[in-house]
């Protein structure tokens, strides 16, 4: 009886892996499918938000080699952000001294907030142009589609996912593109915190990783009440738009 509890369990957990994997995998062809006509403009844009991070990074570790000269520090020789710093002063046949670091620094950025405006701009309008492009496509299905088909619909659910849901599915080329800026910036900020203090920066990244997991049962329970709020906005929709007529 323990040994078919056991196989039980194995086999509950293995269904649920293969359930997540499904899901996953069906997310990806989601998100695939929306981006199929808009694949260069937004690879374009995770470029943006790419350097918009990259820039952010190089930023911030400028300020390392300033502060080492401020307060004379003697490990600069041996600080990897300022020693290719250094290098880029001298490929460009710049002095290095304070004022030109800060020169660089406000120069680096500078172009970060150029790029990020940019890189919001065009975030935008891909948003904007795929949910205009999508609603025009789903209003002219749901005008020519079969007034049987069309009997089995509650109405609030149709005007719900016209303007409500397609929506959501649009901020998702937002949300991900978000994702690529914050990634990059993330990555750029832990090679700067790693290259002042490895130690701090793994116990701080194993901290997180504890928080994390700590808070991913909040998580799952958020996600399910998105869906439930939709559900409700879809039946509270439906409840006016048929009162309404009604009268």
């Amino acid at each position: 009886q323990k040994f078919k509890n056991k196989l039980k369990e194995k086999i509950k957990k293995m269904v649920i892996h293969v359930a997540n994997i499904d899901k996953f995998s069906n997310a990806l062809n989601l998100i695939w499918g929306a981006l199929r006509n808009y694949k260069y403009k937004f690879a374009f844009t995770l470029a943006l938000g790419f350097l918009a991070g990259l820039f952010g990074g190089i930023g911030i570790g400028a300020l390392i080699p300033l502060f080492a000269i401020l307060t004379n520090n003697k490990t600069v020789e041996i600080d990897f952000i300022t020693k290719t710093i250094q290098s880029f002063f001298s490929i460009i046949h710049v002095e290095y001294n304070i004022f030109f670091i800060l020169v660089f620094i406000i120069a680096v950025f500078i172009v970060k907030a150029l790029i990020t405006y940019f890189t919001f701009y065009f975030t935008q309008k891909l948003h904007t142009g795929y949910e205009k492009r999508l609603r025009t496509e789903l209003f002219e299905a749901t005008i020519k589609a079969d007034w049987p088909y069309l009997l089995e619909q509650k109405i609030g659910y149709l005007e719900t996912v016209l303007i409500q849901d397609i929506s959501g599915s649009a901020g998702v080329l937002t949300g991900l593109n978000a994702l690529i800026v914050t990634s990059t910036s993330i990555i750029m900020y832990a090679l700067v915190a790693i290259n002042i203090s490895p130690t701090i920066t793994l116990i701080t990244f194993g901290v997180g990783l504890i928080i994390f997991f700590l808070l991913k049962p909040l998580f799952y329970k958020s996600r399910k009440i998105s869906v439930e709020m939709s559900e409700i906005s879809k039946r509270a929709t439906n409840h006016i738009s048929e009162h309404t007529i009604g009268a």
